[in-house]
C-alpha cells in the first residue's frame, strides 16, 4: 500500500492540465472510474450529488478515466457533472497501481485516508460521504 500518493499530471475535460501539486495541502477524493458503462455514469452522477456538500469544506471530487477529453466533455455537458473530470493516458492508472473502480480519499498531507475498491452498488458513494462525514468531526 502506499502511504502517500503519486504526483500527477492529466488533462482536463477542456484539455488544460491539472498538476497533483496544485492541490497540495487540500484534503480531496479522487475516483479513478475505469469506462463509460452504465455503473461507471451512475458513480459520476451520485459523486455529483454530494459534489456541494463537500465544495463547501473545500474538498474537490476529481473522476479520472482512460477516456478522451473530448469524451469527457460530451459526457460533462451530457449529465451535467460539476466535478472534475480528468483524461487518464494510463500513468494515473500505472502509478496508482489501479485497474478497476477505485476511490481514494486523501488528507492534507497527501496522505491515504481510505479506500474503495469494491464493485459500484447503491452504496458505495454513501461509503465515501460517510467517511469524509466521520474525518471531518
Amino acid at each position: 500500500t502506499m502511504d502517500k500518493i503519486p504526483q500527477f499530471r492529466l488533462k482536463d475535460e477542456n484539455g488544460e492540465i491539472l498538476i497533483s501539486s496544485f492541490l497540495e495541502g487540500m484534503r480531496m477524493i479522487i475516483a479513478y472510474v475505469p469506462d463509460l458503462g452504465d455503473d461507471s455514469v451512475m458513480e459520476l452522477q451520485e459523486l455529483d450529488s454530494i459534489y456541494q456538500k463537500l465544495m463547501i469544506r473545500n474538498i474537490p471530487i476529481l473522476a479520472v478515466m482512460p477516456v478522451p477529453t473530448e469524451d469527457l466533455k460530451d459526457l460533462m455537458d451530457r449529465e451535467g457533472l460539476r466535478i472534475k473530470l480528468l483524461s487518464d493516458d494510463g500513468s494515473f492508472a500505472e502509478s496508482f497501481g489501479v485497474k478497476d473502480r477505485t476511490t481514494f480519499f486523501i488528507g492534507r498531507e497527501s496522505e491515504i485516508i481510505a479506500q474503495w475498491d469494491t464493485p459500484y452498488n447503491s452504496a458505495y458513494v454513501p461509503g465515501i460521504y460517510d467517511k469524509v462525514k466521520s474525518v471531518l468531526k
